[in-house]
């Protein structure tokens, strides 16, 4: 690794937009889904794949980009998995000319693939650069962008959407797309090429059978994989339920979404404010009891009937926030002790964001209604989530 601090600054906003390139591109047309579902002719579940398709990709790539920029370095391996990603969006704007559902999933699995790249270097440049005790305040504004990203990103899909059309929303992502590999120009490269070594699969394949294999790991991962599948579900099936069942226009609901985003910030910033002062475990313990009652109060209202806007961006609200409280502590406690860091990260990422992807499959298998549909699948995360949980504690 070259020296920390001896190489130009990253520049922070460009990291920030770089890790969020991912989320921006899972979520920002999931105001329209309920639109493509008409457009291309089938079941609001089948839609569903689109998501599909995107986190299994994203998934599987985790496990490769930590890889492939040790042997070719940072930059190269940013600007292939951005040109990729731009490349997938371009045929799903191409899926709308020619009224193909497949080339949209096909588009779509390519795109995650190349937006993958932003998640995995974002963390490797800064643990590159930065000293221990300046990567936790960059690590901390990285968070706070993966959390606002999201909301953000519905938000604006919802205008589009209403106002232009869902096809609006991919032509957004290969702006955005192109926007990031511009400003990635100006970033150092962290990785010398006196570093660089051939791709030994046997080393590969060893040091990843160690981090499969280790139970903390595992049980935290598993914990968090948990809060994505909820963070997802959430914003994957809410559209079908506010748009179609309560008549929500898709800018509105796009607003009302920020809600969620605002449980994110404010967790964010209390960890933040804590950090230090409560141990990680306890902030775990505080975060699984709030997104817990986020859930049970999603399911109690779905049994009773009771839902509408207040009732459905309440409990997101709480379950967010919870969400945010037991996130970055998670992660750091799945970390400790080990010594491979880039094995055991890719690893972690690999079953957080599979874990997402699960939860859509799910969803997008169901045979019953989108509101019955999240209701069961967020029960069964919650009970995923407090088995890790009480395994992890162990």
């Amino acid at each position: 690794m070259i020296a920390k601090l001896s190489l130009k600054k990253p520049n922070t906003v460009t990291l920030l937009m770089l890790i969020s390139y991912a989320t921006v591109s899972a979520v920002l047309f999931a105001p329209g889904l309920p639109d493509m579902s008409v457009f291309f002719a089938v079941s609001a579940a089948s839609i569903q794949f689109a998501v599909v398709a995107f986190l299994v990709a994203y998934s599987v790539g985790q496990l490769f980009y930590g890889i492939l920029s040790n042997r070719f370095g940072r930059k190269i391996t940013i600007y292939g998995g951005l040109l990729t990603g731009v490349f997938g969006t371009a045929l799903c704007i191409l899926s709308g000319w020619l009224y193909s559902f497949g080339l949209l999933l096909a588009g779509r699995f390519i795109e995650a693939l190349g937006a993958g790249v932003g998640l995995a270097l974002t963390f490797i440049i800064i643990n590159d650069y930065y000293l221990p005790e300046q990567a936790v305040k960059i690590t901390a504004w990285a968070a706070i962008a993966f959390a606002i990203s999201p909301g953000i990103s519905s938000t604006i899909g919802g205008i589009l959407v209403a106002h232009l059309g869902w096809q609006y929303c991919f032509w957004f992502l290969a702006l955005y797309g192109l926007l990031i590999i511009a400003l990635c120009v100006k970033l150092p490269e962290t990785f010398s090429a006196g570093q660089r070594a051939p791709v030994n699969f046997t080393k590969i394949f060893a040091d990843y059978k160690i981090a499969f294999t280790n139970k903390q790991l595992m049980a935290f991962s598993i914990l968090v994989g948990a809060t994505s599948a909820v963070l997802y579900v959430f914003l994957s099936v809410t559209p079908a339920i506010v748009i179609n069942m309560l008549g929500v226009r898709p800018d509105i609901y796009g607003m009302l979404n920020l809600i969620l985003t605002f449980g994110l910030i404010i967790g964010n910033i209390i960890v933040l404010q804590v950090a230090g002062k409560i141990k990680p475990a306890t902030l775990i313990k505080i975060g699984v009891c709030t997104l817990s009652a986020g859930i049970i109060w999603f399911v109690a209202c779905t049994c009773l009937g009771i839902i509408n806007l207040l009732t459905i961006f309440s409990a997101g609200f709480i379950a967010f926030l919870g969400i945010a409280l037991l996130y970055s502590s998670a992660t750091t406690l799945a970390m400790a002790n080990i010594h491979d860091k880039a094995y055991c990260a890719a690893a972690m990422s690999f079953i957080n964001v599979g874990t997402a992807c699960l939860s859509i499959i799910l969803v997008s298998l169901s045979p019953v209604a989108p509101l019955i549909t999240m209701a069961v699948v967020l029960a069964l995360f919650l009970l995923v989530m407090l088995g890790a949980y009480f395994a992890g504690k162990q």
